[in-house]
């Protein structure tokens, strides 16, 4: 199972082995905030981002996936995609360094 967030958008792609899942809702947590929780109150398929955290919680038809490797979608010159391995750091940072 591996997480990919599109280079533009909000919502992430997510391989479950069998089958890509589109459009599935980011939830964020806090790093002082307890995952546990913020998991408890979603009650449809997401994927979960921990603040600094190096995977992802996914909810894909009612059970919960830990450790889930998150990769980020970059084009490529003259068409396609590639993925690359991030974390939720380094999401979080590229994001602030934006103009």
């Amino acid at each position: 199972m591996r997480v990919v967030l599109p280079a533009e958008g909000v919502h992430a792609r997510v391989f479950d082995g069998d089958a890509w899942h589109d459009d599935l809702p980011l939830v964020t947590v806090p790093l002082a905030e307890d995952e546990d929780a913020a998991m408890a109150e979603q009650t449809d398929d997401a994927v979960l981002l921990k603040e600094r955290s190096g995977t992802a919680f996914v909810r894909l038809g009612g059970s919960w996936h830990a450790g889930v490797p998150i990769f980020k979608a970059r084009p490529r010159p003259g068409g396609g995609e590639d993925e690359v391995r991030v974390t939720v750091a380094e999401i979080r940072a590229h994001r602030r360094t934006r103009p």
